[in-house]
């Protein structure tokens, strides 16, 4: 998969799982607006909010090499929004 459709990929997965475990307003995307937006009108998850934000930043990074040769740095983002993604994963579960 490249890296833009993988970018894309994970941004997805991310918000289907935010959105299907929270009780308030959906997660519209993961820019730090749009977060900072969803913050406010939720109640409860202040718990995910960091992980939430560290995902962002990771998928930011990976946008931001979109245009480069596939490099050791690239993939070693990319496994680190999988395991970021996992945490949030468990956190989300764990507030049920």
């Amino acid at each position: 998969m490249n890296k833009f459709l993988n970018r894309i990929y994970l941004e997805r997965k991310a918000l289907k799982l935010i959105n299907s475990n929270s009780n308030s307003n959906e997660l519209a995307g993961l820019t730090r607006l749009a977060i900072d937006v969803w913050r406010e009108n939720t109640k409860g998850l202040d718990m995910i909010i960091p992980l939430v934000l560290e995902l962002s930043e990771k998928l930011s990074l990976i946008n931001e090499r979109s245009g480069e040769r596939f490099t050791a740095e690239y993939e070693l983002n990319s496994e680190e929004c999988e395991l970021v993604f996992k945490k949030l994963e468990k956190a989300l579960l764990a507030a049920k």
